[in-house]
């Protein structure tokens, strides 16, 4: 029996809605293990880096979980980017007082994979089945991308790397 058009877009749709909530579930899973690669991988105390939402103003030590992707709290899900902070705090050697930077990383969907990019460089990165081969280099981006945020004039910056500052003087 032949499909008719309407079956044809229904099957289109079911296609759309499967590849959609397979690249949201890589994303969600991807995205913590990066950051806690991360923190490996700067050598610092558990708390040097979390992640954040990607805009807007956030708590560097709050747990922020799923609401740390611009994803977050939408009804519908797309197959579009979806972006989120990773946060790299920095403790002062002077004082209890700490700095802070925020790295956006976006990941779009890209031929049964993920396409990762991070940063204001935008460093590229193809995450197919074996994540942990490029984490390395995705840890080295990142730590790259907030070594870079000091060297940016305050004038500049682009609301994407945000330096806070904070000093807790005894």
């Amino acid at each position: 029996m032949a499909e008719t058009r309407y079956e044809e877009l229904q099957a289109l749709t079911k296609k759309y809605g499967e590849e959609t909530w397979a690249f949201y579930k890589k994303v969600k899973a991807i995205g913590p293990k990066i950051v806690e690669a991360y923190v490996a991988y700067l050598g610092g105390p558990k708390t040097a880096a979390n992640a954040v939402p990607p805009e807007g103003d956030f708590d560097p030590r709050a747990l922020y979980r799923g609401a740390a992707f611009d994803s977050h709290g939408r009804g519908t899900i797309y197959l579009e980017p979806i972006r989120m902070g990773v946060c790299t705090e920095i403790g002062n050697q002077s004082d209890r007082g700490a700095t802070w930077v925020r790295t956006v990383l976006e990941f779009h969907p890209f031929g049964g994979g993920v396409r990762l990019t991070v940063g204001n460089r935008e460093r590229q990165f193809h995450l197919g089945e074996d994540v942990e081969s490029v984490m390395t280099e995705i840890c080295e981006a990142i730590f790259q991308d907030a070594r870079e945020a000091f060297s940016i004039e305050l004038d500049e910056a682009q609301g994407r790397s945000r330096i806070g500052f904070t000093s807790e003087k005894d």
